[in-house]
């Protein structure tokens, strides 16, 4: 993450295999998108509370004979409840804005951890096998070829490649997606 804080920062491709697999490896482990539901649903609880507040509040109105609807009553109400109306429904909206939000950044979250390689594959190592001869000399193997003539270890080298760029394009993708994820949440007023 740069000084400013910006998730867009990060810079993926530079990691290290070992790195991402720690990385990949901390996204498996707690309670990852499970912890955002709390949040979730307190956000959404409020902006419904302050929704109902406001339609309790015009509705009790009404009953004593406030019509909203004529000049006088309207500018009357507007005048005695303008500021409380006016905080409910802009914390109802902000409510909304950022529970919607917090739900977009579970769905981000989940989609990042099931994009994700297994985090072995990139810490995967292959290193030359040694035969012994007949007279009990060492000798270096050749490497085994498979039938399209790669050598095994050529084979684990490109599935690691494989998994370092299925991990950085899910990281880099997780990023920009928290990014615009929270650049949606808005305080309460």
């Amino acid at each position: 993450m740069s000084s400013d804080g910006s998730i867009t920062r990060y810079r993926w491709a530079g990691w290290t295999d070992d790195d991402l697999a720690d990385a990949i490896d901390r996204l498996n482990v707690g309670s990852g998108a499970e912890a955002m539901t709390p949040a979730l649903d307190a956000l959404t609880t409020v902006a419904k509370s302050l929704y109902h507040i406001d339609t309790t509040l015009h509705d009790q109105l009404v009953e004593i004979g406030v019509n909203w609807q004529t000049p006088q009553s309207s500018e009357l109400a507007e005048q005695v409840m303008g500021k409380a109306q006016q905080y409910a429904d802009n914390a109802s909206q902000q409510g909304m804005t950022s529970a919607a939000g917090v739900e977009a950044q579970t769905v981000a979250f989940l989609a990042a951890r099931n994009a994700m390689p297994d985090s072995a594959t990139l810490r995967s190592t292959t290193k030359p096998s040694y035969l012994f001869g007949m007279q009990g000399k060492g000798t270096y193997a050749s490497p085994s070829l498979t039938e399209h003539g790669e050598t095994d270890a050529s084979q684990a080298a490109a599935r690691r490649r494989e998994a370092h760029d299925r991990a950085v394009d899910a990281w880099t993708n997780y990023n920009h997606n928290s990014s615009g994820n929270l650049a949606a949440h808005q305080p309460l007023p």
